[in-house]
């Protein structure tokens, strides 16, 4: 059992309660379940260990993540779409990239998908990206 998979246990009546109210409101997370979640470091799994995350391994990341889909399965998938697009990000871009990207604060929030139909280059002190990008979880 990991520090992650407790933190999501005990966020589980919370979430729940926020899952009726995130309903209610026709949106999948309310603003008070992403930064319980943040807070909680949920987002980090599987990130790099170099770059902020717990790296939890795939099993240990799951548990988490359906732990958070049996309070909420909107949050259950949201933190693992997060997690996962910020892990590929924290362990195959550039240390620049990631310092810039994931610095000293709390993981970042990612949406994004896994084909590779754009380009990243730099751009300054940041990075300009272009492609076509038809979804993004």
């Amino acid at each position: 059992m990991t520090a992650l998979l407790d933190a999501a246990r005990d966020l589980f009546e919370t979430l729940d309660a926020e899952a009726a109210i995130a309903e209610e409101a026709g949106t999948p997370m309310t603003d008070r379940a992403v930064a319980l979640c943040r807070d909680a470091g949920l987002y980090g799994t599987m990130i790099t260990r170099d770059a902020g995350g717990a790296e939890l391994t795939i099993g240990e990341s799951l548990d988490v993540f359906k732990e958070l889909a049996r309070a909420d399965g909107s949050t259950g998938w949201v933190v693992m779409a997060s997690s996962t697009a910020a892990a590929y990000f924290s362990a195959f871009c550039p240390d620049s990239f990631v310092q810039q990207a994931f610095g000293d604060g709390p993981s970042p929030l990612v949406a994004g998908q896994f084909a590779p139909n754009g380009v990243a280059v730099p751009d300054g002190d940041t990075y300009a990206i272009t492609g076509s990008y038809n979804f993004g979880s």
